[in-house]
């Protein structure tokens, strides 16, 4: 290359590989190092840039400032290319003798990009791979988002670096708990809701997700990432549909009070449980649907008239759980404990009708705790037509959660209605 010189500055070429006069804002940060990592590459180098910035402001067509070759790939597949970059060197004898550079961001690296570099290094193809780690990722899901992690269901704001959540094996095609390594604030961005069956999630539209691709008759059917902009109605996504077996929740993990936490507690004749079993989520999940607590007062309160089927279960699981003696009228029935009240307070189930929830540490529970659960909010605020039960609330919240708890043990759930006032919204579910 005739325009080259043999001159060198603090050991590297003179000649600049990144021209000036590209479209980045003065000063950049990232324009500079790509500069720089272009100098320490030399001239024979080729260069392989994912979809990002840097791509926009050097190539704006039909100009580069590159004076290197330099090819551009998609969002996902700069390390893929550059294999093929390298086997083709590899053929032709010019592996050794050339630089082989890959830049891309990290949504391009650790996100949608991880897979074709992970297949990439496991190969051994041989280059140079920069990361900018601007920690944005650029495709993000909403604040209303939650995760499944290993301690219960958490709203993605209250996900922690070094959390264990949920994650999709491609290779076992298994549900499996993977470490967070990272949460980011991308400020505000265009969201958009996608829809299925049985699944609602809102994120921004370069946020992929698993999808199916078929192959025709006798070939089989692989899995392939899209991004919410290339979807298109009729695509099969790969979702939750149920989760290994949980283990009972230990209430010992829970504080009452500023004092300390709980570990045994007399509760007048009786003690609380130490840990949850099929009677007590029942239990719970009748107070969810009608119950209600009044701490100053010591009282427990659900809104069960006679001849309801659950008021009789109710008061039969709360003999054989706390032994209290219950307080009865037309509508309503009674217990008074402050323990208890408090117990149930600390548990996350009392909150108001528009606000009721299935909390967190629900979801870490074995599948026939959270089938009693289920069974008491069916008795309290459920019916069934036809083959299928409904769940009828006032609180979209405890239907949205109610519904991913069912997938989680293996139920096919429909969409979230709602209706006239008087109804309410319900979910709708089967049995698999």
């Amino acid at each position: 290359m005739a325009f080259l010189s043999e001159r060198k500055v603090l050991g590297m070429p003179y000649d600049e590989f990144f021209a000036s006069g590209h479209r980045a804002c003065a000063g950049c940060g990232e324009a500079l190092m790509i500069r720089h990592i272009a100098k320490a590459a030399g001239p024979n180098t080729i260069a392989v840039m994912s979809t990002g910035c840097m791509e926009v402001v050097s190539t704006p067509f039909p100009e580069t400032a590159w004076k290197i070759p330099w090819i551009h790939c998609a969002f996902e597949n700069n390390a893929a290319v550059a294999s093929g970059i390298d086997a083709a060197l590899k053929m032709q004898g010019k592996r050794e003798k050339t630089n082989l550079l890959v830049l891309g961001g990290d949504g391009a690296s650790f996100d949608i990009g991880f897979g074709a570099l992970s297949g990439a290094i496991e190969r051994g193809h041989k280059f140079t791979y920069v990361c900018t780690d601007n920690e944005a990722y650029m495709n993000c899901l909403s604040l209303s988002a939650e995760i499944l992690a290993k301690d219960g269901l958490k709203k993605i704001t209250e996900v922690k670096k070094g959390d264990l959540v949920y994650c999709f094996n491609q290779k076992t095609h298994e549900i499996v708990l993977k470490k967070c390594t990272g949460v980011f604030d991308n400020g505000k961005k265009e969201v958009f809701e996608l829809s299925t069956l049985h699944h609602n999630i809102k994120a921004t539209s370069n946020h992929p997700f698993l999808t199916v691709q078929k192959r025709g008759r006798g070939k089989q059917n692989i899995l392939v990432w899209k991004t919410i902009a290339e979807l298109k109605k009729g695509d099969q996504i790969i979702s939750l549909k149920g989760l290994s077996a949980g283990k009972p929740f230990h209430f010992n993990k829970i504080r009452l009070s500023k004092k300390g936490d709980f570990k045994v507690t007399k509760l007048n004749d009786a003690q609380l449980p130490l840990a949850s079993n099929p009677d007590l989520m029942e239990f719970f999940g009748v107070f969810v649907g009608d119950g209600w607590t009044r701490l100053k007062r010591g009282e427990i309160g659900f809104a069960l008239p006679e001849g309801k089927p659950a008021r009789n279960r109710l008061l039969m699981l709360q003999e054989r759980l706390f032994g209290l003696k219950p307080r009865t009228g037309k509508n309503y029935v009674y217990f008074n404990s402050v323990n208890l009240a408090r117990f149930i307070d600390s548990l996350g189930f009392n909150k108001p009708a528009k606000e009721k929830t299935v909390p967190g540490w629900v979801f870490t529970l074995p599948a026939n705790e959270k089938e009693a659960f289920i069974r008491g909010l069916m008795q309290s605020d459920g019916y069934k037509i036809d083959n299928s039960s409904r769940i009828v609330s006032a609180s979209f919240e405890l239907l949205k959660r109610t519904r991913l708890l069912l997938q989680t043990i293996g139920y096919r759930v429909g969409k979230i209605h709602k209706q006239s006032k008087k109804k309410g919204t319900r979910c709708v579910y089967r049995k698999l």
